[in-house]
């Protein structure tokens, strides 16, 4: 998955939203490693897309 503007961004978060309301602070949960990546990619959109205040 490769975010590539402001929707896929939102629904990436979206997502991530959901995986945390099921996988919560379990990190042996199955979902959690995708959880992780998933998180991991949206930080890196906001590191070069979203300005620094």
């Amino acid at each position: 998955m490769i975010l590539q503007n402001f929707n896929d961004y939102n629904k990436a978060v979206s997502f991530l939203d959901s995986l945390i309301d099921i996988v919560g602070e379990n990190g042996k949960h199955p979902l959690a490693s995708l959880m992780e990546l998933v998180g991991v990619l949206i930080e890196q959109y906001e590191n070069i897309n979203v300005p620094e205040f």
